[in-house]
């Protein structure tokens, strides 16, 4: 019976895998220090920044930004974005890349925005390597399309939100709507 589940297993870990890849989705950034289990780092692995979520200022929307597909928030302390409730008033590790839409170039700071009944956003620098994003893309120029940042939610009022990044790649704007919603509690 072990031996079953021990295959099980393993097919489940090496079909995420092979999933991830062909997505260009990345592997999650583990949380150190918090009490989730978490993926090992990849190779590439590199130390967040930290901040405060903040109210969102008008400024991150008055800029005109065209949707992007090139981008993702890959992981929330080491998990799927969305999959844990995040506890209000603690700090929480964001990881994922973005780019222009040619993926030709990265930006150099992202506003990680929280939309809800009100709006919260951090900012945080990009250029981490993420050699598994441009092979997965085939865009050499994604390299170092990576972020990171650990997060206080002081100042999160509890509720759900959606999960947008607002950045300047390439001469332009960029939106990116997340899939994902996250809860702060």
């Amino acid at each position: 019976m072990r031996r079953i589940f021990l295959m099980q297993a393993a097919v489940l870990a090496t079909g995420a895998a092979l999933s991830l890849a062909g997505c260009g989705d990345s592997h999650p950034v583990p949380a150190s220090g918090s009490d989730q289990s978490a993926p090992a780092a990849p190779a590439q692995a590199y130390a967040p920044s930290s901040g405060e979520f903040v109210p969102a200022s008008a400024d991150v929307f008055s800029k005109s930004a065209e949707p992007s597909g090139k981008c993702n928030l890959d992981a929330i302390n080491g998990t799927a974005p969305g999959s844990k409730p995040l506890p209000h008033g603690q700090r929480a590790l964001f990881a994922g890349w973005a780019a222009s839409n040619d993926g030709k170039t990265v930006p150099q700071i992202i506003a990680i925005v929280l939309r809800g009944t009100r709006d919260f956003e951090v900012q945080t620098p990009a250029g981490a390597a993420r050699p598994d994003v441009a092979s997965a893309n085939g865009e050499p120029g994604l390299a170092n399309a990576g972020y990171a940042i650990r997060a206080g939610l002081s100042a999160v009022a509890p509720g759900n939100y959606t999960v947008e990044l607002h950045y300047t790649a390439g001469g332009k704007a960029w939106r990116c709507e997340s899939t994902h919603a996250v809860t702060v509690q």
